[in-house]
């Protein structure tokens, strides 16, 4: 019996001992003190509590600090939610181009939930590593718009060059001159840099066009962008926003005037143990007359010079780019055009690239012979340069008798398309 008795006063002894322990009162916390985050990386915050919620738990965050949110960083959220039974909320911090090493952002629960209390991290202050300065630069000074167009920014870092990228998505503001319009609209409100590139790219399209080509000068806008980014040798691009070429505004009659970069494109023959005299260089007299009848446009040549042994008398419209035959590190932009750069016309004019727009031809000399037993539709893409001449460049014919030791592995746009311009000697009637 004295045993028994000894054993309901052990049980009764450890039963008063479990209901003396305090409740466990629940805390907010953040899951660190401090956070850093990296150059181009947003960083995640933890929010966290000692007991699970039996029901999602709202946290409202505040911020405050030498950084300003939407300015220097942008946030995910704005509160952070704690799931029923779990143990922690997250929201994720991004620099933006002001935030600079030196600001910082602390962040705070705005109210403690009823029946909380702040625990061992009260507050998370974020801070940022020094972000390497960063040299731009626009890929080309000038340029020309046809449907679309995209705007290069070539991006180096002061420290890393050319080795620079970025780490995460980024953005550049512009500022452009005049406003966009109608005329031109563009796809971003900034530059867009992607993760594990170092170019900026904004992609413009013409809209309606009204009177003469119109100009827009494209900078970076340094207020905006920040410190962070400095210029570096082209500080702005100005686009000439010109739209396809019409088929009227080639009516009339145009006369040869040069082979671009001649003596560059006899001496790159030469080195190939070719004959640059075979070369259909020899123009002088040429002339085309397009003339339009029933909404039917027809290009009539001239007899003389090495062009007439391909142009003949054909109908003339526009044709997609056969994208083989597009010069090196052209592009499409649009259902007839091409952006360039055909090295001779850059040699002669020093424009890196044009806006090219492409015609069919219903009948050319296809072997540049003259010989009426190879004929068959051709292709030439024709581009204003800044004076209002005609740039063409011959993208489409059969292996003719020049340039043999070029033709493996057969037509090079940079070598065959014998960059020509041409100037209007009379206008349409």
């Amino acid at each position: 019996m004295k045993r028994i008795l000894t054993i309901f006063a052990s049980v009764a002894m450890i039963m008063t001992a479990v209901s003396c322990e305090p409740e466990q009162t629940p805390e907010l916390s953040f899951g660190k003190s401090i956070y850093t985050m990296l150059a181009d990386e947003p960083v995640t915050v933890d929010v966290v509590t000692n007991i699970a919620p039996s029901a999602d738990l709202t946290v409202e965050l505040a911020f405050t600090g030498e950084a300003v949110l939407d300015d220097d960083y942008s946030v995910s959220a704005t509160s952070v939610v704690i799931p029923a039974g779990q143990v922690k909320g997250s929201f994720t911090i991004s620099p933006l181009n002001n935030f600079e090493a030196g600001k910082s952002v602390i962040v705070s629960v705005k109210a403690l939930p009823a029946g909380y209390v702040a625990g061992k991290n009260p507050t998370a202050t974020v801070t940022i590593d020094a972000k390497e300065k960063i040299y731009y630069s626009f890929a080309v000074a000038t340029g020309t718009v046809a449907d679309a167009y995209t705007v290069k920014l070539n991006l180096t870092g002061a420290v890393s060059g050319a080795d620079w990228v970025a780490t995460a998505d980024m953005e550049i503001p512009y500022a452009v001159t005049p406003a966009l319009s109608s005329a031109l609209t563009a796809a971003d409100d900034a530059f867009v840099v992607k993760k594990g590139e170092n170019v900026a790219t904004l992609v413009v399209n013409v809209g309606e066009i009204e009177g003469d080509h119109q100009k827009f000068v494209f900078t970076v806008d340094a207020d905006k962008a920040g410190e962070r980014f400095m210029a570096g040798t082209n500080v702005s691009t100005e686009l000439t926003v010109c739209g396809a070429m019409k088929l009227s505004n080639l009516v009339g009659t145009w006369e040869f005037a040069e082979t671009l970069d001649l003596e560059e494109l006899e001496l790159w023959f030469m080195e190939m143990e070719d004959d640059p005299e075979l070369l259909p260089t020899h123009n002088e007299g040429f002339k085309f007359t397009i003339s339009e009848k029933d909404g039917v446009y027809t290009l009539t040549p001239s007899a003389e010079g090495d062009w007439a042994k391909y142009f003949k008398e054909c109908q003339i419209d526009y044709c997609a780019p056969i994208e083989d035959n597009i010069c090196s590190e052209g592009s499409v932009t649009g259902p007839y055009t091409t952006l360039e750069n055909q090295m001779f016309v850059a040699e002669a004019d020093g424009v890196a690239e044009l806006t090219y727009t492409w015609f069919s031809l219903s009948s050319v000399y296809r072997n540049f012979d003259g010989n009426a037993d190879a004929t068959g539709a051709g292709a030439i893409a024709i581009a204003n340069d800044a004076e209002g001449n005609l740039i063409i460049l011959i993208k489409d014919y059969d292996q003719p008798p020049f340039g043999e030791m070029w033709w493996d592995p057969g037509y090079d746009p940079d070598m065959f398309s014998f960059a020509s311009r041409f100037t209007k000697v009379t206008a349409a009637e």
